[in-house]
């Protein structure tokens, strides 16, 4: 009966507890739980958010579920958390999850539309599913005063800058290229670039390519994301299909360290910063 009692129990009436016992199964959400200063108290596959996400960074005493579609069930158990965050992707595991704890779904990158706005959403449904109001408030505006400072010192040190790609590398030939519906493409536009891709991108906000597309026009500033497989850019060079790119030869590439490409605004303002860096910096 108390599981029942638990899984009918109205989500604002959660947010009166003291603390807040929040798993998340999602980095996008946890990221955001950390930014509103209630941190997971676990979350799935700690080592792939310290190779995807990294910042802001973990507890030190987080409890790592294993894999996201495959939790630890009896270990959520154990945890005995008040509320369990996941995405519409992981739906499946709702019935399982629901015997523990009520479970609450939320998506920014799961339907079309600009990525920043759907994380403010995300960012004021959890400030009022936790009664954290105030917090979420001051993250959205946190957030926007970031991207604008970002903007300003742009505009301030580079007249013209160029267009981008931003491209994550599967191997020496296959890559994802963001454009629209990316967090950032949303994030080019705040800081007034341009994105050198403009062809059409799934609901998460990238297209599979293959490299010949980085030498098609426009000319533009390649800026690959880490991490980056297979030794990273210097043993991905040393291919000859690399070393024939012309954009390759002028050193038109950077690496940006790690930013969560499908995250929300606390990625939104690191990949701001790393995006003006970049190019505030000299090639390579």
């Amino acid at each position: 009966m108390l599981i029942l009692t638990l899984l009918w129990l109205p989500l604002s009436a959660l947010a009166q507890r003291s603390p807040l016992k929040v798993v998340s199964l999602d980095y996008a959400t946890t990221t955001t739980l950390i930014a509103l200063g209630l941190p997971p108290v676990a979350i799935a596959d700690v080592a792939g958010y310290r190779r995807w996400v990294l910042t802001p960074p973990l507890p030190g005493d987080i409890i790592d579920l294993g894999s996201a579609n495959e939790p630890n069930l009896e270990l959520l158990a154990q945890i005995q958390p008040d509320l369990i965050l996941i995405t519409p992707y992981q739906a499946q595991l709702t019935p399982l999850l629901s015997r523990i704890a009520p479970v609450h779904s939320f998506s920014i990158y799961q339907s079309t539309g600009d990525a920043i706005e759907k994380a403010e959403t995300l960012t004021r449904n959890l400030g009022q599913l936790l009664n954290r109001q105030a917090q979420a408030q001051s993250l959205i505006d946190r957030s926007r005063d970031q991207l604008q400072a970002q903007q300003r010192r742009l505009q301030h040190a580079v007249a013209s800058p160029p267009p981008l790609y931003l491209i994550r590398m599967h191997d020496d030939r296959h890559l994802w290229v963001y454009g629209k519906h990316s967090l950032g493409q949303a994030v080019i536009d705040r800081l007034g670039l341009s994105n050198a891709w403009q062809q059409p991108t799934n609901t998460w906000g990238f297209s599979a390519q293959s490299i010949e597309i980085l030498s098609q026009p426009p000319q533009a500033r390649i800026l690959f994301l880490d991490p980056v497989p297979h030794g990273g850019v210097a043993t991905l060079g040393q291919s000859p299909l690399w070393r024939h790119q012309r954009w390759f030869a002028d050193n038109h590439y950077q690496v940006l360290p790690v930013v969560l490409m499908f995250g929300a605004l606390p990625s939104a303002q690191r990949m701001a910063t790393l995006l003006v860096d970049a190019l505030l910096q000299e090639a390579p």
